[in-house]
């Protein structure tokens, strides 16, 4: 086998958690060896900009915003507006926790939980408000309609609204107040369950 410079030189700094992609080629003369050379080096640090790039030319993912929502999404306020609160239920004395782990890249959803009257527990679930911002034929929301979902890699994530509001004004932080839907569920020892939905409401 023989290798060619750039060869030995991926091979002599690469550590035991890169991976290698080879091609190779037969040759005739002057010896029936196969010549090999290395095309990629797969470290795992650089995995995020090596693995993904190849997925989303091949399932042509979406991973730029057009000029019309990034202007849309940039006229959103950084918090919500005092006007935003209107008619909605303040849930900010409520101790709420995330259940995604702490290196999600968004942070949609909680969980609340209190000791109710009689011995039962009341569950609360809230889920960012993200249409109150998303207004129906949007440019927004055109282009979530097409995106369909954001799109989750170990190191990246496509999201499927911009930044300032997918890990921002729509993502539940901790100490900033963001508008919710919510549902509490009320559940006796016995394990039965009664529901009381609200779809307006401010957490913290």
């Amino acid at each position: 086998i023989a290798f060619g410079i750039a060869t030995v030189f991926f091979l002599y700094f690469a550590k035991n958690s890169d991976y290698f992609s080879f091609s190779s080629q037969r040759l005739k003369w002057p010896l029936p060896v196969r010549w090999f050379h290395v095309v990629t080096v797969f470290a795992i640090y650089f995995a995020c900009v090596i693995f993904i790039a190849p997925l989303i030319a091949k399932y042509n993912l979406p991973h730029q915003f057009p000029p019309d929502v990034l202007a849309w999404a940039k006229n959103l306020p950084h918090d919500p507006r005092e006007e935003d609160l209107f008619k909605r239920e303040d849930l900010r004395g409520l101790t709420c926790f995330t259940i995604d782990p702490a290196d999600a890249r968004d942070f949609d959803d909680a969980v609340s939980l209190e000791r109710a009257p009689h011995g039962n527990y009341t569950l609360g679930v809230h889920i960012a408000d993200v249409a109150h911002y998303v207004k129906e034929h949007s440019p927004l929301d055109r282009e979530a309609r097409k995106r369909g979902t954001s799109v989750y890699f170990t190191e990246e994530v496509l999201p499927m609204f911009p930044e300032n509001l997918s890990n921002g004004l729509c993502s539940l932080r901790e100490g900033v107040p963001r508008l919710a839907q919510w549902v509490f569920l009320e559940i006796t020892p016995k394990g039965e369950v009664g529901v009381r939905v609200d779809l307006a409401a401010v957490t913290n």
